[in-house]
């Protein structure tokens, strides 16, 4: 049977100090100690950072690596007066390098922070110079109604600010989802950034885009790169926006499109007949809530017409298109027909186009 021994040791390392209680110390041989009920801390300054807590624990002779089972951590803020627990982190087997510091848990690991969020993964490391952890296994993290899953993360071990590099990330609650090929996340400014390969999807929208920035205060979605925007209608008309940039204002349920100063913004709009509206805008306007779109300087393009006009509207519940100020051109195999008026309604049911107020008209043979 071993010896047992109660004792406590302090290292030093790089300015802090790293104190091992042990108590039930059975000494197998000369080589290893096995630990029950281990306790560490480590302390810089008279705070402390973190304390640990193990129902067992292998110390090793001429070794800095500790083996421990059944981990639980409580990391601490130290810019506070009080002791408060930023985080706490539970692992059934790990290792701590005596010599830095170093947490590596081994299989399943959880960290949660003072606001209860949580997050999943395995085999996760701390390195306490920079206090952050890191894990290149799949994750799934917990934020109130949020689930957002992935791989390869880097986070403060509050949870404050995280990076997911590799693979998909899904943000679901009820409605929207994103995915994206990369999210950090910067929780005091509330702030969320996807980048690469971006889809984010809500009800009858979606939107794909190099990059997406989450505004949480705002209540904002801003997009840029490379942006399409697809919507369906009630009539299940399907409508695609293709532009530089985008500003989605939740709260309001409206989005702004526009692109750099020398493109238009491009929409395509089809319907269940198969008859395609195109339209080129300077800057266009989606109020989902009265199912309009708003456009500037516009040019159409329909079949064997096509418009210019210095603004119009896209009215969803009366499927017409009207526009203001508006040079029309109507092709056909022996003539061309040019019209000016001040307002041009285009009914997408029927087809029809309606010219009203100082209508002028020209025929080239």
């Amino acid at each position: 049977m071993g010896l047992k021994t109660n004792k406590v040791i302090q290292i030093f390392v790089c300015g802090y100090i790293l104190s091992v209680i042990l108590s039930n110390v059975f000494t197998q041989n000369l080589d290893e100690q096995v630990i029950k009920n281990f306790t560490a801390y480590q302390t810089k300054s008279g705070r402390k950072l973190w304390d640990l807590t193990a129902k067992q624990a292998n110390i090793y002779k001429d070794n800095n690596l500790v083996k421990l089972k059944d981990i639980f951590i409580k990391f601490y803020d130290t810019k506070k007066k009080i002791k408060f627990v930023i985080s706490t982190l539970k692992a059934q087997e790990g290792k701590i390098n005596t010599d830095t510091n170093d947490f590596y848990t081994i299989g399943y690991t959880t960290v949660t922070n003072y606001d209860n969020e949580i997050l999943y993964c395995f085999d996760l490391k701390y390195i306490s110079s920079e206090d952050k952890i890191f894990t290149e296994s799949n994750i799934k993290l917990i934020k109130e109604d949020t689930i957002i899953t992935g791989e390869d993360l880097e986070a403060s071990i509050d949870l404050k600010k995280i990076l997911i590099k590799k693979n998909k990330i899904e943000i679901k609650n009820d409605t929207p989802k994103i995915y994206a090929d990369k999210v950090e996340i910067e929780k005091d400014k509330k702030i969320t950034l996807f980048e690469k390969n971006v889809k984010y999807t809500e009800q009858d929208l979606t939107i794909l885009c190099d990059k997406l920035i989450k505004y949480d205060i705002e209540n904002i979605i801003y997009s840029e790169g490379n942006i399409k925007l697809y919507s369906v209608t009630k009539s299940s008309e399907k409508i695609e926006i293709n532009c530089d940039y985008s500003k989605y204002y939740k709260q309001d349920n409206k989005i702004e499109l526009w692109t750099d100063k020398d493109n238009k913004v491009y929409v395509l709009h089809t319907d269940t007949n198969n008859f395609e509206t195109e339209v080129f805008s300077d800057k266009i306007l989606v109020n989902r809530n009265e199912r309009k779109i708003y456009f500037d300087s516009v040019f159409l393009k329909q079949k064997n017409n096509s418009i210019l006009a210095q603004s119009g509207i896209f009215n969803e519940n009366l499927r017409e298109i009207s526009l203001d100020k508006g040079k029309m051109q109507y092709n056909t195999d022996n003539y061309i027909l040019t019209f000016r008026a001040e307002k041009i309604t285009l009914f997408l049911d029927t087809e029809k186009i309606i010219l009203q107020d100082s209508v002028k008209g020209f025929l080239n043979l």
